[in-house]
């Protein structure tokens, strides 16, 4: 398993400076920068042909006089942020002491998916605890809605299993539902996973369930949120993105039509083209479901679960699932599958009681708060 000490490089100490938040800063006047902002002050970095680091240093903390005192982006407020060196070093060794590691944007190892896929919306920092290199895997994302329905997540859970069967990681987002299902049954069969969260990283990696696999380099948690961050709405959002620019293909099990975190997520990869997305489509096909058909999505359904289907070849390629026999038409009714774990075997209906990682809730206000973010800039400096 991937390390860290409590030092971090001096890019990633500045970017941590400016853009962390540390749980005895909440309500100070300073507030950190948001991934806008930031990706601003790294362009004027870059175009001064200077590092994050040099900010570090007097001749570099200088020259944030251009700034001025107007605007959002104050000379005051840089250099409020870049003075935060204690409740730096203490945040750091908590996460770390814990076992947990934090990646800069500036740092080696950050995931090279989020820099190729991402771009400028590629967050600043990561907190994570896991094994580092599992970021690299890729994988097929699983994702839903919270509510979706036992058939959704009997599917999933088979899928999950079916991956791991084929050697595929899963990537999932955490929280209650699809996300969950997919994650807790591969990790259950001996699979890797990675999860993506939005929130509750340090109250997740302290489940026991989660403990063994972390310890055992088979699940890593990554969050580009604090990692006693709590559940806000625009946070999930946000963090959809990081789902699928982890994976090579992506499948939605049960989706609403135009609103919600599922939707607003699956919509952005079509529109970015990030990853394949392929959608659930076995009666009765949800409406959001339908709609993301019609949008460039690819149907479907348990014949990916057959043991001669590479998922690779039909998840990661965006190749249509009406090119795979049926099981009717190859083998007689008496063979589907409908129902089927994948090994032939009846899937049992599981109830799924495990603790959510994200609940419903209202977004409150957060010096984090959300951002109008979109992918049409090119790629920025770190």
């Amino acid at each position: 398993m991937n390390t860290q000490d409590h030092d971090l490089a001096p890019d990633a100490q500045a970017i941590f400076l400016l853009c962390g938040h540390f749980k005895d800063s909440e309500g100070d006047s300073v507030k950190p920068l948001t991934q806008n902002q930031y990706n601003e002050l790294a362009s004027w970095l870059h175009n001064g042909d200077m590092r994050p680091a040099d900010l570090l240093d007097k001749p570099g903390r200088e020259q944030l006089s251009v700034f001025g005192e107007e605007g959002k982006i104050t000379e005051s407020r840089l250099q409020g942020l870049l003075d935060r060196g204690t409740a730096l070093a203490m945040a750091v060794e908590e996460w770390t002491n814990k076992g947990g590691w934090i990646l800069a944007r500036s740092d080696e190892d950050y995931p090279t998916r989020f820099r190729s896929r991402l771009k400028h919306l590629a967050p600043p920092l990561l907190y994570g605890i896991g094994d580092q290199s599992l970021l690299e895997s890729g994988g097929a994302s699983m994702v839903g809605s919270r509510d979706s329905d036992e058939a959704a997540l009997s599917f999933i859970r088979d899928l999950a299993r079916r991956c791991v069967n084929q050697g595929i990681s899963v990537v999932s987002g955490g929280a209650r539902g699809v996300d969950q299902a997919s994650m807790d049954a591969a990790l259950e069969a001996g699979g890797t996973v990675v999860g993506a969260l939005a929130s509750g990283l340090a109250k997740t990696a302290r489940k026991k369930k989660y403990r063994n696999a972390i310890a055992d380099e088979r699940l890593t948690l990554v969050s580009a949120y604090r990692p006693d961050s709590g559940f806000q709405v625009w946070k999930a959002m946000n963090r959809n993105k990081h789902i699928y620019a982890l994976s090579d293909g992506a499948v939605v099990a049960h989706s609403a039509h135009g609103s919600g975190g599922t939707w607003s997520g699956a919509t952005e990869n079509l529109k970015h083209s990030w990853v394949p997305l392929s959608v659930l489509a076995e009666p009765p096909v949800p409406e959001g479901n339908r709609k993301l058909i019609e949008k460039g999505g690819q149907p479907v359904d348990r014949r990916l679960l057959r043991d001669d289907v590479d998922l690779e070849e039909w998840l990661f390629t965006g190749r249509s699932v009406s090119e795979i026999p049926s099981f009717v038409d190859s083998f007689g009714e008496s063979s589907s599958i409908a129902g089927s774990n994948g090994s032939g075997e009846n899937a049992k209906s599981e109830e799924n009681t495990n603790e959510p990682v994200e609940t419903n809730g209202q977004a409150s206000s957060s010096s984090e708060g959300p951002e109008n973010l979109s992918n049409n800039s090119p790629s920025l400096p770190e």
